[in-house]
């Protein structure tokens, strides 16, 4: 159902899985299962090396794109379903050209559906640097 789920069933290797998180259909993601000891996170954006242009139309941003063993955005649509049910906790993980880090928790978080415009919902923030990550998520977030 999610990439904490498969953790907590002995799958404690960060890679590509398949998951159905809403039972209305199994799809591919990238779990990290190193950046927090003891639990699985379902990883929706990842941008390491430059090589996937993120300057993407707005289909390309619903459906997803790039590739999940390197740079990729999940899509729109399958983050809603990941946030659709129980609560879901977000984590922002930031790193500078010159290796400064910096992250944020939100303890409570949903993307909306497409007729709702695919708003985000975040709260309860925790972390080293709010500022960025709101600006960060905004940036890929909205229309």
């Amino acid at each position: 159902k999610s990439c904490n789920d498969l953790f907590k069933s002995g799958k404690t290797t960060t890679g590509v899985y398949t998951i159905d998180p809403d039972g209305l259909g199994a799809f591919r993601v990238r779990c990290d299962m190193e950046t927090t000891p003891g639990m699985g996170w379902t990883v929706f954006q990842r941008r390491v090396d430059g090589s996937v242009d993120f300057y993407r139309n707005w289909i390309d941003y619903k459906t997803g794109f790039g590739n999940l063993s390197g740079e990729f955005w999940l899509g729109l649509g399958k983050i809603h379903r990941l946030s659709t049910s129980g609560q879901n906790v977000l984590r922002v993980d930031l790193e500078t050209f010159e290796d400064e880090t910096a992250y944020a928790i939100y303890e409570s978080f949903s993307v909306g559906n497409k007729s709702e415009g695919y708003i985000l919902n975040a709260d309860t923030y925790s972390g080293t640097n709010k500022y960025i990550a709101i600006n960060s998520l905004n940036a890929c977030i909205q229309k």
